[in-house]
């Protein structure tokens, strides 16, 4: 599969968030139960909190690919922050959308 230059550029920022600010702390978080309110807001600021709602909701309206590529780089970090920003960009989303 060839990436794009934008989905390159997604997928890098999301595994450079996860290498800094998730995976150092993973094992900490999960024998603690739970990851401070503070990376969701991190994650938001990235734009990776709506990335398939379209602009005019403030969203990235990015592809498919583009998603899972972010997802896939924040599971590796954290796979409770990617489940926590999954849920985040599939349920509310498509309630808006629909």
């Amino acid at each position: 599969m060839i990436l794009t230059d934008d989905q390159t550029q997604i997928r890098d920022l999301a595994r450079d968030f996860a290498e800094r600010e998730l995976r150092p702390h993973a094992e900490a978080w999960d024998q603690q139960s739970g990851f401070p309110r503070s990376i969701m807001d991190q994650l938001g600021e990235l734009g990776f909190m709506g990335m398939l709602l379209p602009e005019e909701w403030d969203g990235l309206d990015l592809d498919t690919t583009s998603y899972l590529l972010a997802l896939e780089q924040i599971a590796w970090g954290d796979a409770s922050v990617a489940v926590a920003m999954s849920v985040h960009n599939s349920l509310p989303t498509q309630m808006i959308l629909a």
